[in-house]
């Protein structure tokens, strides 16, 4: 599994039930108005357009592990 991090203006339980209605979603943890998402397989398109259609704004929606991958591909190319 892996967690997608949403990032939206506004959190509210009609987008919490929409995001959870996925197919691949496991589980939401929300902390302020990030949401991470659990999910079975990479669904960042469907999470994407859900907010969109039922939330005022998408701020950002990233995959944290790939940042740090990317963070640590970089400093190793570098020596």
């Amino acid at each position: 599994s892996m967690v997608v991090e949403i990032e939206v203006g506004k959190i509210d339980a009609n987008l919490q039930r929409h995001l959870s209605s996925v197919p691949a979603v496991k589980g939401l943890t929300i902390r302020g108005n990030i949401i991470s998402v659990e999910c079975t397989t990479d669904v960042r398109t469907e999470l994407a357009r859900v907010v969109l259609d039922h939330s005022d704004r998408l701020l950002s929606i990233r995959n944290p592990d790939t940042i740090l991958e990317e963070i640590y591909l970089k400093y190793f190319q570098q020596e």
